[in-house]
């Protein structure tokens, strides 16, 4: 009788600050036994990775030496665009978000917020809801619209 194993996710740390990587390394890995983490600290390292290696997910860092978060993650969303990014930086404020969605970033996450936002938008992509939890989801959706108060 064969066991089937879950997928395995691979996630990209991308940033120039070890103590972050570091901690987000340690930190996702403990919530998630099916990923693999890599760890980059500048977007050239990056993009030579993701060209090598199938990648997931990308975490990166806004502000990097060299090329930047913003266009690193447009010239991945370029070449492998089934392949989330998400912005995670110090920096909030609508001016940034509106460059990380223009650079087709999947989401923009402030590092003060991450701890909340970070877990359940890995959840989703490790644990995609399935079409038959999806149908079932909207036919009770669509039976409470019915339903009177």
């Amino acid at each position: 009788m064969s066991t089937l194993q879950p997928q395995r996710h691979a996630v990209l740390i991308t940033d120039d600050h070890r103590p972050m990587r570091t901690f987000l390394a340690k930190w996702l890995s403990r919530e998630f036994s099916s990923i693999d983490i890599h760890e980059t600290w500048t977007a050239e390292e990056a993009i030579d990775l993701i060209n090598s290696t199938p990648i997931d997910l990308v975490l990166m860092d806004f502000f990097l030496p060299g090329i930047n978060g913003i266009d690193a993650t447009a010239w991945i969303k370029t070449h492998f665009p089934e392949t989330t990014v998400v912005i995670l930086t110090m920096q909030h404020g609508e001016e940034y978000e509106i460059q990380a969605q223009a650079a087709g970033a999947d989401a923009f996450i402030p590092k003060q917020t991450m701890y909340i936002k970070l877990l359940s938008l890995i959840s989703a992509l490790i644990h995609p809801p399935s079409e038959a939890e999806s149908l079932h989801t909207h036919a009770a959706e669509s039976n409470h619209a019915g339903a009177s108060p």
